[in-house]
């Protein structure tokens, strides 16, 4: 479970067999992920498309969310 601004958000970590993976969003162990959020209002505030931010998230990140969730 992760806390955000919006409230708690359950999510899935993909495992591995030789725990190796490394999270590249929210770190491991992490429980917070308001500097996340800050970053796309910064973004959105700026000027950038929900859909230019989603791209950016793609590129930085390597992580896929739709210009709708932005």
């Amino acid at each position: 479970t992760v806390k955000t601004q919006l409230g708690e958000v359950t999510i899935n970590v993909p495992r591995d067999r030789n725990g190796e993976y490394e999270p590249s969003i929210i770190s491991k162990y992490s429980r917070n992920a308001d500097g996340m959020e800050e970053k796309i209002l910064s973004l959105y505030s700026c000027g950038m498309s929900q859909r230019d931010i989603s791209e950016q998230i793609k590129n930085l990140y390597d992580v896929e969310i739709s210009p709708e969730l932005v």
